[in-house]
């Protein structure tokens, strides 16, 4: 749940911005970037899913579980992933290489 629980804080601290400073063109302060995916150009790593590759895959201590996914255009994100009760839940995703074209 620590995944959830990062989002639901980004989301409290995004509110608590808005309310002190309202947008009133464009999207709102944290909202004009995708979180999971971290960029502006989601549809870039999604336009060709069926390229997503597995680069690697480690077990960490009992339970847990690291993957990494490399997109089309170098990006990477690391899944630290952890199982509970035999259904495999995100904890964390992280960006562990920029854009490099």
């Amino acid at each position: 749940m620590e995944f959830i629980e990062a989002m639901r804080q980004n989301f409290k601290e995004n509110d608590n911005f808005m309310l002190k400073d309202p947008a009133n063109d464009g999207p709102p302060y944290g909202f004009d970037y995708d979180w999971i995916l971290s960029t502006q150009e989601p549809e870039l790593y999604l336009q060709n899913w069926a390229k997503i590759k597995v680069v690697s895959e480690k077990k960490m201590i009992p339970k847990y579980q690291e993957v990494v996914l490399q997109f089309e255009y170098g990006n990477k994100l690391q899944f630290l992933m952890k199982k509970e009760d035999f259904i495999w839940k995100i904890c964390t995703i992280k960006s562990i290489q920029s854009y490099t074209e």
